[in-house]
């Protein structure tokens, strides 16, 4: 399942984060991906926050792979 995020001025529309998020989708659709298997998230920044700044801290282990435990 894809995990992707939004990074976002804040006060994009609800209609607006829905458009996005159903063209997300449908380009997850073709490259294989079940329509069902959908994570979506929008983070929103103020306007005074640069936007590559992640509101969230960074997880770096010197590898490119995913964080289960294991």
């Amino acid at each position: 399942m894809p995990f992707v995020t939004f990074t976002v001025r804040r006060g994009l529309s609800a209609a607006d984060k829905s458009r996005l998020s159903e063209a997300m989708l449908e380009a997850q659709v073709t490259a294989g991906y079940r329509r069902a298997d959908r994570f979506h998230r929008f983070l929103e920044l103020d306007r005074d926050e640069p936007p590559g700044r992640s509101p969230l801290p960074r997880l770096c282990n010197g590898q490119n792979r995913s964080v289960h435990g294991r």
